[in-house]
């Protein structure tokens, strides 16, 4: 704080910021306090500037192993008490990756226990689902028989893993009929529908489900992936009517994901409030 807002915005550098990464947070959480307006607001552009993160959720500054995983946390713990959302959904994207791509039972351990503390149900989740993911990729399955794995969780939270796991089974055993029941939305674009819908319907079929899909992704949205290609394969375009008709079921599967997404609290922590 002893430099001036634009002698260290001259250092807006990717290598700069990095370097400074923590002292950014911690002025941003130290001028909120104490309502220092203009450092405030300074901060924050800085940080919007350096961690806005891409589509896939990936952002080149937040995924830099310079980037230690506890200054990832104080961010999503500075940017959800001065309620910028923004901010604390970058560093859940980064924490996430970072689980993604190693093994590490403390980091996943203390960051569920950071978003319980901070009340974060959407960031419980998406932890708890990678964790099942985690657990069925080693073939571990989730099984009464396999509780000792997580001596490490509470009571609570292995209620939650284990109520996530049959609320995801039951929704994908329902997901299908639902689908099919469901008239599939036109694009304008879409000049035969009547074919997109029965096209549509057979990729949700219990045979090409059983066949296709089921054997081998464990989890709702990975078995939701593992039917994009079907609705973008060469084959139907052969039939005369594949062109015109992937918009609707890859714009329909869209919405399904991102509503589940959206939901997977719920699955383990029950209907939010």
């Amino acid at each position: 704080m002893t430099q001036r807002p634009l002698e260290i915005r001259a250092q807006n550098r990717i290598d700069a910021f990095i370097h400074k990464f923590k002292h950014v947070l911690n002025l941003l959480s130290i001028s909120h306090k104490y309502h220092f307006e203009s450092l405030e607001t300074w901060a924050k552009e800085l940080i919007f500037y350096h961690c806005t993160t891409n589509a896939d959720g990936k952002n080149p500054v937040l995924d830099s192993p310079r980037i230690r995983d506890r200054d990832l946390e104080l961010m999503l713990r500075v940017s959800t008490r001065i309620n910028c959302y923004t901010f604390s959904g970058a560093a859940e994207n980064a924490l996430m990756n970072r689980l993604k791509g190693r093994f590490d039972r403390d980091f996943f351990i203390r960051n569920l226990a950071l978003a319980e503390e901070l009340g974060i149900r959407k960031f419980q989740g998406r932890l708890y689902y990678n964790e099942l993911l985690r657990q069925e990729s080693l073939q571990t399955g989730i099984q009464l028989s396999t509780t000792s794995i997580y001596s490490d969780l509470t009571e609570k939270q292995l209620f939650a893993l284990f109520r996530g796991y049959w609320s995801l089974t039951c929704y994908w055993k329902n997901l299908p009929s639902l689908v099919r029941n469901k008239p599939l939305p036109s694009i304008a674009a879409c000049a035969a529908h009547g074919r997109c819908q029965t096209l549509w319907n057979d990729k949700w079929s219990a045979d090409n489900l059983r066949l296709i899909v089921d054997p081998s992704p464990p989890l709702p949205l990975e078995k939701l992936e593992k039917i994009r290609p079907l609705l973008i394969s060469p084959r139907d375009v052969s039939l005369g009517f594949g062109v015109k008709i992937q918009p609707c079921g890859l714009r329909e599967l869209d919405e399904i994901t991102k509503q589940l997404q959206g939901t997977l609290a719920d699955h383990f922590l029950g209907p939010g409030r």
